[in-house]
């Protein structure tokens, strides 16, 4: 398998991951999909290409000026294992269909309630800011971004532009399509959110996270020469 595709790949799979596992974004998706109708929910869907592309592009330019790269490489990517593993774990073991049961849901995904709650009295919901706002002030893409995200692109422009253009474009294009098809079958029915078939899919996500967990945790160790 060659280079481009592989990363084209890894991309695709942390974008359907970070697309479809609940979170403060995915809530606000289904909230304002719920209040509003699906286009509010496709706006919020769009956030990251708003969010995360700036963020990202800053990110890679202030790794792209420390000298010595592979050595901080190598400590990042062993973050970036942990981090991995993290959530690959929580994403196995979390009970997300008791998530989806509530009836109500929430702004901010509360980790500790595992619950959303939807304020359906609130008539003048700021759509796009909410969307901005739990996508700003969730740490886990400032995380992904630095200790994989940023490295693995940094890597791939020594290969040439097509390599880091497949995984950035593979993987904002699942992140932002697997939400925006998200708020699409919410407004069609909320069973699908308690369905086998979509909780099932997020744990076998959750597995592939545990795979490129030891796969950064091998590279990591290996730039360090260990």
């Amino acid at each position: 398998m060659s280079t481009e595709i592989e990363l084209l790949i890894s991309g695709i799979l942390f974008g359907l991951t970070a697309g479809i596992t609940p979170g403060p974004l995915s809530a606000v998706v289904i909230s304002e999909t719920i209040m509003q109708g699906k286009i509010a929910g496709i706006k919020v869907a769009l956030v990251p290409l708003i969010t995360d592309i700036p963020i990202l592009a800053a990110i890679i330019l202030m790794m792209s000026q420390i000298s010595n790269f592979d050595s901080i490489a190598g400590l990042i990517s062993i973050g970036g294992a942990i981090f991995l593993g993290y959530l690959g774990i929580e994403t196995i073991m979390k009970n997300f269909a008791k998530i989806f049961q509530q009836r109500k849901f929430d702004r901010i995904y509360d980790t500790k309630t595992e619950k959303f709650n939807v304020d359906f009295n609130n008539e003048k919901s700021q759509t796009l800011r909410n969307g901005l706002m739990a996508n700003l002030l969730n740490p886990h893409p400032y995380l992904f971004y630095v200790t994989i995200g940023a490295p693995t692109i940094i890597k791939a422009f020594g290969l040439g532009i097509l390599p880091p253009l497949l995984f950035i474009g593979g993987f904002f294009f699942f992140l932002v399509g697997t939400k925006v098809v998200l708020a699409l079958i919410v407004s069609r029915s909320k069973e699908f959110l308690k369905s086998k078939e979509y909780i099932y899919t997020i744990k076998i996500l959750g597995i592939v996270l545990l795979i490129f967990a030891v796969m950064f945790l091998k590279n990591g160790l290996q730039l360090l020469g260990i």
